[in-house]
């Protein structure tokens, strides 16, 4: 028996069935949301925004604090996005963690944009929001080479998003981007 080969041959099974089991439950996450998500568009349209906030407050006792009136807010969103678009396909090959980097985005056109680049490149979700920074940096290149005069100090590109309802600020310098995040009170 060749010990070796024998547990290189489980654990690449294991890995493989890992993967399959993440490609399924990310699956059925996004089919789910988008379903809560048509549900949550149907429940407003009918008794009001806010049964939202009821139904986050049901939620959190029933279910626990996974489901609070942000996140199914989130939740109606993601379904609103998509609802016109095929979005099916696009959900095996991205996760929620990708869909809420894109979220914020307003133009759907950009969030298109995003999505081919995520799947086409195979970008985490980290990858994704450092498209972002890429972007500052080019636009701060510009500045710097065709509106900043020599008299003025380094350009500074600065986002400015919300995360766990509080606005957070990160900042590029350049210095081949060092970003900073803060957390405004």
């Amino acid at each position: 028996m060749n010990y070796y080969s024998e547990i290189k041959d489980r654990l690449i099974k294991n890995e493989i069935s890992k993967k399959v089991r993440e490609i399924k439950n990310n699956k059925s996450d996004l089919t789910t949301y988008y379903e809560v998500g048509k549900l949550l568009s149907e429940a407003g349209r009918h008794y009001g925004e806010g049964i939202i906030k009821e139904y986050a407050a049901k939620l959190e006792k029933d279910i626990g604090k996974k489901y609070s009136d942000r996140t199914l807010r989130i939740i109606r969103q993601f379904y609103l996005l998509f609802k016109k678009q095929k979005w099916q396909p696009l959900a095996a090959k991205l996760t929620w963690s990708h869909y809420l980097e894109l979220l914020p985005i307003k133009d759907i056109n950009e969030i298109n944009y995003y999505i081919e680049i995520s799947i086409n490149q195979n970008l985490s979700r980290n990858k994704l929001r450092k498209q972002d920074i890429g972007q500052i940096e080019i636009y701060m290149n510009y500045i710097n080479e065709n509106i900043k005069k020599n008299d003025q100090d380094k350009t500074i590109g600065i986002i400015v998003c919300k995360e766990n309802d509080k606005y957070i600020v990160k900042y590029s310098s350049d210095a081949r981007i060092y970003t900073t995040t803060y957390e405004i009170q």
